[in-house]
């Protein structure tokens, strides 16, 4: 699956880093509480009730689920924007301001 490639499942992460996904995410994040990782990210696209795509710092791409604002500082996100994702087995579950 590529960036472009509509057949990534929601939450997903997809991109240039090759190998298993959670390879990709551990790679690129942090340990937070109950196992979940972190990481910061910058928004790429963002489509309200559909979800969208952010850049991490490490080039790997993923796709925000719309559900995952849902108990976010965020209502909605916008191209360019920084934020602190929250991954729990290779799919963002939560999106934050950074450093949260």
């Amino acid at each position: 699956m590529t960036a472009g490639d509509d057949s990534t499942p929601a939450g997903a992460v997809s991109g240039p880093v090759a190998g298993a996904v959670a390879g990709a995410v551990a790679g690129a994040g942090t340990a937070a509480r109950g196992g979940d990782l972190t990481g910061q990210a910058t928004v790429r696209d963002w489509r309200a009730g559909s979800g969208g795509s952010a850049l991490r710092d490490d080039g790997t791409v993923v796709t925000l689920p719309p559900e995952c604002l849902q108990d976010s500082a965020f209502r909605f996100l916008r191209s360019g924007q920084r934020v602190q994702l929250h991954v729990r087995d290779g799919f963002v579950i939560r999106v934050d301001l950074p450093g949260r």
